[in-house]
């Protein structure tokens, strides 16, 4: 599960979107959301529908606690990154960094433009759609979409894997610097925890 979590809150014109957005994104040091996201398979007629919560500190990782219809709770911080299922008890335990194209996407640690290449931009109702695609070939996502009002709001991200599994991320309560500590971003696992380590690479 990937999900992406974008912000820019001051208005400007239509042109240069994508450079603006990226100059916002640089005055962001935290981001915390409620999130809802929609998962479309091309191999099950029934797409996944899950909402959840999302804190973040660049730099220093990401929390995302998903609350329906199932307990998840992923975690980026030092260097480790956990996949827990509440109601399981099973961890997935990764002591390697995230791939770029997550790190970017997720609380651009990286600069957007060094990850992402713009292929499109076009005005579509009241939203200025930006095509992008990972400069590095990823398994995770080939080609993401990003829908920005007027304001220079993300308020919708689409984006596909390499199975042309499409997931679409509506963001509500989405507050910039706000008040998150490291602290939150830990997960202690229970003792009885079933924990499985793994080592991903990209692509």
């Amino acid at each position: 599960m990937i999900v992406p979590f974008i912000l820019a809150l001051v208005f400007f014109s239509w042109s240069g979107t994508f450079e603006e957005l990226e100059k916002r994104l640089e005055k962001v040091n935290t981001l915390r959301a409620h999130f809802i996201q929609k998962t479309i398979y091309t191999w099950y007629p029934k797409p996944d529908i899950s909402e959840g919560l999302f804190i973040s500190i660049r730099g220093k990782g990401f929390r995302i606690d998903y609350l329906s219809p199932e307990r998840v709770t992923i975690t980026s911080h030092s260097g480790k990154t956990i996949v827990y299922n509440h109601e399981d008890k099973e961890a997935l335990v990764s002591e390697s960094d995230q791939p770029a194209v997550v790190e970017s996407l997720l609380f651009f640690s990286k600069p957007f433009s060094e990850v992402f290449s713009l292929k499109e931009e076009r005005k579509e109702g009241s939203y200025r759609i930006l095509e992008l695609v990972p400069k590095k070939e990823s398994k995770q996502l080939v080609k993401l979409r990003l829908y920005v009002d007027s304001s220079m709001r993300v308020k919708k991200v689409v984006f596909w894997d390499s199975e042309g599994t499409e997931t679409i991320l509506e963001f509500k309560r989405l507050e910039e610097n706000a008040p998150v500590t490291e602290d939150q971003l830990r997960l202690e696992l229970p003792k009885d925890a079933h924990i499985q380590r793994v080592n991903p690479s990209e692509p």
